[in-house]
């Protein structure tokens, strides 16, 4: 008994040794987007003085999240705002995580696949950089693992009280990713269908504990004529338009390097001509698709208590696709530990076969497998700290963004709001428009006049100020700007070109909603229109701007001694600024009378221009 604890001790320090290989390392260039840098600002609220958001980022359907992912993170900002000190921690904590999922393994099946489904998921490319992320979605095993813990020792052990920690969990898993919840009803009714025997007492303590983070969200959304309801009942308009069969190839991917071209995007040409051998070798893994299958099923007869985490697995992406759930990686995060195990059980089977050939084969692909796993994740990260960003999803790392924010705000180094204002400068300011969940979590709903302009005026003191661009930004588009607030937000711009930032954020909204672009001309003579932006812009010239659709089109002359009118145009009307003259004429491109809405297209664009000329 002691040698079998000695070596399951040895094996799992090996396993975490072994996953942090590349979760703590490269972190200069972890992917930091929109959704880290939220992460960040949200959970360090309490840092700086102000109260716990109310809730989290907001999710896929437009739906905030609950706060639980805010909790969790701050006892890691607490040591460091620094993120690649916070990536780090979430690598060194998912580590350990599927060291403790080896443990696990091991008394669900045997040690030999137990080591083998830990050691796939240590060196697993999609494992990695789902685990070493500043994002809720990378909090996922760490939850999943109360859960398959507490489902071993209720179905094995008979210990139910572990109903309160699996109860709990499954809340909190939901609320760390809402898409869980597929995953949690599965479970609950093959437990159901079972027959395995429910204590209430301790699903009811389970519930209650679960739904501790969720207060202030749910106190949130009742003080606030509940924002997430409006977006609850349109969630279904939220989901992928039609049904997509991709679905059913995450399980088969995530395990290995399927769709990684997702990641990569055009450098994965970059990643052939550099590694063509490694590139080429990635092939092998094809062969999981047949040994996944394989082992899901000598799994399910093998081990039969848990043999309904077989079909959890088989019927996720059936549920995914007929709630016509969008096709994404990270939606198979929560059981993706499971589908290693499966992985796990075909090699343990072809293993146990008294064949030599055939155990010196198994071995040989095991080993392969590893050795590409390991050989990819070196070219993968070689190329990310050469490049700095990738052309594929995975973006820009942290090592550009540091640069920008070092270089714009050293200025303000010696300000005691300094880390506040860093931590702020990591969210877009296309999250902070009023109307969006996000800032209703952040900002006042009512500012008075003196409010709003003592905001002004430090902004003009700290232009640059990240935390006060984005409380006037937010105060601005509390609903979606008119032309009222575009034409104040201008003259305030022309006076203190401070506002320059907000100014272009509210106007560039203004033009989304109405479906509109804006032209601007600042060489010599200055001007600037909006037109449709279904019309195209066909030349910038020094003399000559043509803005056209399928029928028509619309002349400025900016030239004041260019008085030609060419033959079929007619004359729309001259504008005066500053004593230099422009032009507008337009004409039918066909020389055929066109149909009432195209007229109405054609005078209405150029009353649009007329209307809108020169406001710059």
């Amino acid at each position: 008994m002691k040698r079998n604890n000695f070596t399951t001790i040895i094996f799992f320090i090996i396993i975490v040794v072994f996953s942090l290989i590349f979760r703590i390392t490269n972190l200069d260039v972890i992917e930091f987007k929109a959704d880290e840098g939220v992460s960040i600002f949200l959970a360090s609220r309490p840092i700086f003085g102000h109260p716990f958001p109310p809730g989290a980022s907001v999710s896929s359907v437009g739906i905030l999240n609950s706060p639980l992912f805010n909790y969790a993170l701050l006892p890691i900002l607490l040591i460091s705002l620094y993120p690649p000190t916070i990536s780090f921690f979430i690598g060194l904590l998912n580590s350990i995580a599927i060291g403790v999922l080896f443990l696990i393994f091991k008394h669900i099946s045997n040690l030999s696949i137990a080591t083998m489904a830990a050691l796939l998921m240590a060196f697993s490319p999609w494992s990695i950089l789902f685990s070493r992320k500043i994002w809720n979605p990378d909090f996922l095993i760490i939850f999943f693992i109360p859960i398959l813990l507490s489902l071993y020792k209720i179905i094995i052990q008979k210990k139910y009280n572990y109903w309160l920690l699996f109860t709990a969990f499954s809340l909190f898993i939901i609320q760390i990713h809402l898409p869980s919840i597929f995953f949690i009803f599965l479970i609950l009714g093959m437990l159901i269908f079972s027959r395995t025997i429910f204590n209430f007492k301790y699903i009811l303590i389970g519930l209650l504990i679960g739904f501790l983070p969720m207060i202030p969200y749910l106190l949130f959304q009742f003080s606030n004529d509940c924002p997430d309801c409006r977006n609850l009942f349109s969630v279904d308009n939220r989901f992928a338009v039609n049904h997509s069969f991709s679905i059913f190839l995450r399980p088969l991917q995530i395990v290995n390097l399927g769709n990684f071209q997702y990641v990569l995007g055009d450098d994965m040409l970059t990643f052939a001509s550099k590694f063509p051998f490694i590139f080429q070798a990635k092939k092998i893994f094809y062969i999981e698709y047949l040994l996944l299958p394989l082992g899901a099923l000598l799994f399910y007869n093998k081990f039969k208590k848990f043999n309904f985490l077989v079909i959890v697995s088989f019927l996720l992406p059936i549920l995914y696709f007929l709630f016509r759930i969008e096709p994404l990686m990270h939606y198979f995060i929560a059981f993706s530990p499971l589908l290693f195990l499966f992985l796990a059980t075909a090699f343990y089977h072809l293993f146990s076969y008294k064949n030599n050939y055939l155990k010196i084969i198994t071995v040989c692909l095991f080993v392969s497998l590893i050795i590409e796993s390991l050989l990819f994740n070196f070219a993968f990260f070689n190329i990310l700290a050469e490049k700095k960003v990738l052309k594929g999803d995975y973006g820009t790392s942290f090592a550009i963004s540091e640069k920008t924010t070092k270089e714009k705000y050293k200025k303000y180094s010696n300000s005691p709001n300094y880390n506040e204002i860093i931590v702020s400068s990591y969210v877009p300011k296309k999250e902070m428009y009023g109307f969006l969940p996000f800032p209703k979590i952040i900002f006042s709903n009512s500012y008075s006049k003196e409010e709003i302009a003592s905001l002004e005026k430090q902004l003009i003191k700290m232009p640059d100020n990240d935390l006060i661009q984005m409380e006037l930004l937010a105060y601005y588009t509390k609903n979606f700007p008119d032309i009222r607030v575009v034409k104040l937000l201008r003259t305030k711009n022309k006076q203190n070109p401070e506002f320059n930032l907000i100014y272009e954020n509210v106007y560039s909204l203004y033009l989304e909603k109405n479906l509109r672009n804006a032209y601007s001309n600042d060489n010599g003579l200055k001007f600037s229109f909006e037109y449709p932006r279904h019309w195209k812009l066909k030349s910038n010239l020094s003399q000559n701007i043509i803005i056209e659709n399928d029928i028509n089109y619309i002349s400025i002359l900016t030239n004041p001694k260019y008085i030609e009118i060419n033959p079929g145009e007619k004359l729309f009307g001259e504008i005066k600024i500053n004593s230099n003259i422009y032009r507008i004429t337009y004409a039918n491109k066909k020389n055929s009378k066109t149909i009432i809405q195209e007229s109405k297209d054609l005078l209405s664009t150029l009353k649009m221009i007329a209307e809108s000329f020169g406001e710059e």
